[in-house]
């Protein structure tokens, strides 16, 4: 069966919450058409960690690890999803070693991008 196949796909309109971070699915989200924006809310203020637009993906981290949703994913404009599953994403990794690579690298970068923000966080205030 053709990938596109083993997916469940959804339109939403602009401002849709596709992801709440307390839902309970694990799966992983590629942006066929439009963009999302990967968004917390700490103390009501909105944090907003990336957009990804057509031909990204979101749901990596939950999908890998079993654990809870880390963001909530928010339709930017109309946009198009393939929602895969945590097991078939893990197969499609497993398979395709050039692509899991790419899943790596990407992993990577949002480490040193937490990482970054940890550390301006964590300076002291200038001026204080």
């Amino acid at each position: 069966m053709a990938l596109e196949d083993r997916c469940v796909w959804r339109q939403a309109a602009k401002g849709d919450k596709i992801v709440d971070r307390w839902d309970e699915g694990r799966d992983v989200l590629f942006i066929a058409t439009g963009a999302v924006e990967v968004v917390n809310y700490v103390s009501g203020l909105k944090i907003s960690h990336d957009i990804i637009g057509a031909g990204g993906y979101v749901g990596e981290i939950a999908a890998l690890d079993g654990e809870e949703r880390s963001a909530i994913i928010v339709a930017t404009n109309e946009c198009v999803v393939a929602r895969m599953a945590p097991e078939v994403f893990r197969e499609l990794l497993r398979d395709n070693p050039a692509i899991a690579e790419k899943v790596l690298v990407r992993l990577a970068r949002i480490v040193r991008q937490c990482n970054l923000r940890i550390k301006i966080l964590s300076a002291p205030q200038l001026g204080a």
